[in-house]
């Protein structure tokens, strides 16, 4: 919130600067314990990943969905980097221990649980050889810091009825100083009240979240170019 600059008193023996914003104020130097995984069984979850890329200077153009005869059965196949390394169907918890992660300790809704976890699609190409041999490959991380941050792991904050702020005074603090709901319950619901005040739910949400990163470099034959570099190697040299 804003400063008003206002001293305000706290309690019967301090006092302290009063802001305007959303009352109470959220702490955060009180972090919930951890906990058991929540939703476990999202680790046996799959996702069907399409990509499609272009190479226009060649006009080159495929799908990472395996085509009729390639021996992969788009319905009941999941990747596997040795036995099935073209399947585009992956199962969360395989990506999560492909990245070096424990997903049940991602999936922990504790100080520093969560993560963001990155797939990563190659394709690089030779286009002097057959269509069919320019195929993805897939490889994962994890792409948040694991340094003990202000913040670590993947978390965030969301609300409702938005609109609307009050006049509350905030203390930094150990947790039991501080008029908010206790520390573990990270959220706070809010209605609106008879006398036309507005209050907002906040929820702070942990979780994992994944994102599908693309590269790929491509390349093919051309006798115009390989003509010009020979002549201009030649003259560089005075033959």
């Amino acid at each position: 919130g804003l400063l008003t600059g206002r001293c305000v008193p706290y309690n019967a023996t301090l006092r302290t600067c009063e802001i305007q914003g959303w009352c109470p104020p959220e702490v955060d130097t009180c972090h919930p314990p951890s906990s058991s995984p929540v939703m476990l069984e999202a680790e046996n979850f799959t996702l069907l990943i399409k990509n499609s890329i272009r190479f226009p200077l060649f006009g080159f153009e495929k799908t990472n969905l395996p085509p009729p005869g390639s021996g992969v059965e788009l319905g009941r196949c999941r990747f596997h980097p040795q036995l099935q390394p073209l399947c585009p169907i992956l199962r969360l918890g395989d990506v999560a221990r492909l990245a070096g992660q424990d997903f049940p300790a991602l999936a922990a809704t504790g100080w520093g649980r969560g993560g963001v976890l990155g797939i990563k699609i190659g394709w690089v190409c030779d286009l002097d050889r057959a269509w069919e041999r320019c195929l993805p490959r897939y490889s994962f991380t994890r792409l948040d810091s694991l340094a003990r941050t202000p913040a670590p792991g993947y978390n965030f904050r969301y609300g409702q009825d938005t609109h609307g702020t009050g006049v509350c005074t905030a203390r930094h603090g150990s947790c039991p100083h501080v008029p908010v709901s206790p520390c573990h319950h990270r959220h706070a619901r809010y209605y609106r009240w008879p006398d036309g005040s507005e209050r907002r739910t906040l929820i702070k949400a942990f979780g994992i979240r994944f994102d599908v990163l693309v590269y790929g470099s491509a390349g093919k034959f051309g006798i115009v170019p390989t003509l010009i570099n020979t002549v201009a190697a030649f003259t560089s040299i005075g033959v």
